[in-house]
């Protein structure tokens, strides 16, 4: 009986951080779960199922036991439910895979190509790849790093233990996966469409990213440890874990700067071209715009500025990094940012007024933005209330009396408004005269007399009247 057809994934893994690099490409069935594929990459890379691992992929963490609902790099959701089908189903070519989470062993996983099942052939299946992977339990990128530049300290145990390892060693002829077995019958054997040779993602935007990542590691190694391991993550392109460029690498990243080692531009192409990287959900453009930020290059600002123009409203998290890298540029990037709140669409606005005032900043035009909020989205955005009573200016204070009177107004005159809509005036006004007690303001005799009468407003607590009422 013939069997269905099936389609099978071309999957290029590459681990992350190493150079020269180590990488494997393997076919396997679409319909495979993440766990599965899990079992096909330790087999491919040549990992011994000793530790545990994690699949991410845009919001989603993939486990093998998901034990909460959230967690700092995405929801958790069961590996074993999740097929390659459904997780590359909506326009994603790119997974990360975490193994063993002490060394944190990181692994890019594309999807270069799909394709029907071959006649006669096994899958899943090893087709290519190049050079072992580090030895289990080895301690991480770092020491494995320093394995190959023979830094190791002398005393350090690994380096007798492993004396015989060697790291080019690797059959890359194509065998199946020791489960594998043939899919369909009646098809030939399929050619290769794509050459079976290491070329990074990204690589078509940003030149020979390996070749000069090696180069800017070798230049980068009279700086020290810390900066090293910060300009490999921004050089491997997808490789960045969220936490992996803090305001505290500053200090290095100047003196880096100062010696001459050109990283410059290769960041700001990273911002360029945002589109192409974050379309393989490439995380590179959001850090490499914290390290540019740190610099207050004037170029590193207009790159900035032009993205946040050109970037659409929905992408929500490159308008933020626009946003914050200006301000992080100091006050040029903050004035440019200023300047231009006119002409930005009111999503990106919301965006940079919000974080400007919480950024601290205090200013006419930034104040001015924010009378024109409160007064354009009313009780659908409590967040201006919030940052007017955090802003320390009597301005703002009058801004949310204001806001409190219009409300009072709405509430006494309005009395045959619907029930839904008088509980939410009602809600924006307990909500402003909470904003106004954290200001330690009080309330006037007309608006606590109003508020008084009203017969569906509602005081939390004495002791907040007595806030309000305090003279």
């Amino acid at each position: 009986m013939t069997q269905p057809k099936v389609t099978i994934y071309q999957l290029r893994l590459a681990l992350a951080d190493v150079t020269p690099p180590v990488w494997r490409l393997i076919e396997v069935p679409a319909d495979f779960s993440l766990d599965w594929l899990h079992d096909v990459i330790q087999w491919a890379m040549g990992w011994e199922h000793e530790q545990s691992y994690r699949f991410y992929g845009g919001e989603f963490a993939y486990v093998e036991s998901p034990q909460v609902h959230h967690q700092e790099l995405g929801k958790e959701v069961d590996a074993t439910h999740h097929t390659l089908q459904k997780v590359f189903g909506n326009r994603s070519r790119y997974l990360r895979y975490v193994y063993d989470m002490g060394d944190h062993w990181w692994h890019h996983v594309w999807l270069e190509d799909t394709f029907p099942a071959a006649m006669e052939v096994k899958y899943p299946r090893l087709v290519g790849g190049e050079r072992a992977c580090p030895p289990e339990d080895f301690g991480g990128v770092a020491d494995y790093t320093d394995f190959l530049h023979g830094a190791l300290p002398d005393d350090d145990p690994r380096a007798g233990q492993f004396a015989e390892f060697d790291p080019e060693a690797f059959d890359s002829s194509p065998r199946p996966f020791p489960n594998a077995r043939t899919y369909v019958e009646g098809q030939e054997e399929r050619e290769a469409t794509r050459p079976v040779a290491f070329q990074p993602r990204g690589a078509e935007t940003l030149g020979e990213l390996h070749d000069r990542a090696a180069e800017l590691l070798d230049e980068a190694e009279r700086i020290d440890d810390t900066f090293r391991a910060d300009l490999r993550r921004a050089l491997e392109d997808v490789t960045l874990a969220e936490d992996a460029l803090p305001p505290k690498t500053a200090d290095t990243l100047q003196r880096a700067r100062d010696e001459g080692i050109g990283i410059a531009d290769f960041l700001l192409d990273c911002v360029r071209n945002y589109k192409s990287l974050t379309a393989s959900y490439s995380t590179a453009p959001f850090h490499a715009a914290h390290l540019l930020s740190f610099w207050h290059l004037d170029e590193g600002i207009a790159v900035f500025e032009q993205v946040l123009r050109d970037v659409d409203d929905d992408a929500e998290g490159m308008v933020e990094t626009m946003v914050r890298a200006l301000i992080w540029s100091g006050r040029q990037g903050i004035e440019v940012l200023l300047d231009a709140l006119d002409e930005l669409s009111e999503e990106k606005r919301r965006i940079a007024v919000n974080r400007l005032c919480r950024e601290g900043l205090r200013d006419d035009r930034l104040l001015e933005q924010l009378r024109e909020f409160l007064h354009t989205a009313g009780p659908h955005d409590a967040n201006v209330p919030y940052l007017l009573a955090q802003y320390g200016d009597e301005r703002a204070i009058d801004l949310l009396h204001d806001a409190l009177d219009a409300e009072i107004a709405f509430l006494t005159e309005q009395t045959d408004a619907d029930d839904e809509e008088r509980a939410k005036r009602t809600d924006y006004a307990l909500f402003l005269t909470e904003m106004l007690a954290d200001a330690g303001e009080t309330l006037d005799d007309n608006q606590w007399r109003a508020l008084e009468e009203l017969e569906d407003f509602y005081w939390p607590s004495p002791a907040y009247k007595k806030r309000l009422r305090r003279r």
